[in-house]
């Protein structure tokens, strides 16, 4: 953890993604900001939170929510749930301390077809993110450094955000819908190229079994995760 908060002290100070991002100020606490943001556009979807958040629950009604602990409480699914679970779901949200211990390379991995927010104190402020299939960074910038320097030195805690501490979102994902589009016009070309190639086997073979079927269903299955995939990034930014 030391070594994390040295490295977004060189990487975070006048960094101009955090000076561009939008401040989330609108929330009944700061832990929740994130999710107040997001709210609108998270009613009746598969939502995973990786690591707790207290108050949560206020928006469990809204959707399919569950969060992935490393120590479970009441309600929380373990951590090695997400390799069942993030596939599935419309929305990720990651904790930043996932990089601390290791996992995160392996959460946005299963993620991919999410929309993924990389959110938490510890988020370095890095658009090279959108390269592992992340979408939003909501991570912490300082607007008074001795108002928080005063209060990390008094032990700090939320209170940090009454100091001078603030979330902010910035969009870091609009390439990935770009990159979505280009795939699923290079698959529907393959797609069509196999059909025809069916069509002509067919007009040879009769009723033998075309021998690239399972290609054929295969570039379908790809399609379709594509199509969904895109559709959540284009709802995400557009609902």
């Amino acid at each position: 953890m030391v070594g994390m908060a040295a490295c977004n002290c060189a990487l975070n100070v006048n960094n101009p993604l955090s000076a561009e991002a939008v401040p989330l100020t609108e929330g009944p606490s700061a832990n929740l900001l994130v999710f107040e943001h997001f709210q609108s556009r998270l009613r009746g979807k598969r939502v995973a939170v990786v690591g707790r958040y207290p108050g949560l629950d206020r928006y469990a009604a809204e959707g399919q929510w569950h969060v992935l602990e490393r120590q479970p409480g009441p309600g929380d699914l373990p951590d090695t749930a997400a390799e069942y679970l993030l596939p599935q779901v419309d929305w990720a949200f990651i904790t930043a301390s996932a990089l601390v211990n290791k996992s995160l390379p392996r959460l946005l991995e299963l993620a991919r077809d999410a929309v993924t927010v990389l959110m938490g104190p510890t988020t370095p402020w890095l658009p090279q993110w959108r390269d592992y299939g992340v979408d939003f960074l909501a991570g912490v910038r300082i607007a008074n450094r001795d108002g928080v320097h005063q209060a990390a030195c008094e032990g700090g805690g939320v209170r940090l955000f009454e100091c001078g501490a603030e979330y902010a979102l910035q969009d870091i994902g609009a390439d990935n819908m770009t990159n979505v589009k280009a795939q699923i016009a290079q698959t529907f070309a393959q797609r069509d190229g196999l059909k025809s190639e069916m069509e002509a086997w067919y007009a040879q073979h009769g009723a033998k079994p075309f021998v690239k079927k399972g290609e054929l269903q295969a570039l379908d299955a790809h399609l379709s995760r594509l199509d969904t995939c895109y559709k959540r990034q284009w709802d995400a930014r557009n609902g």
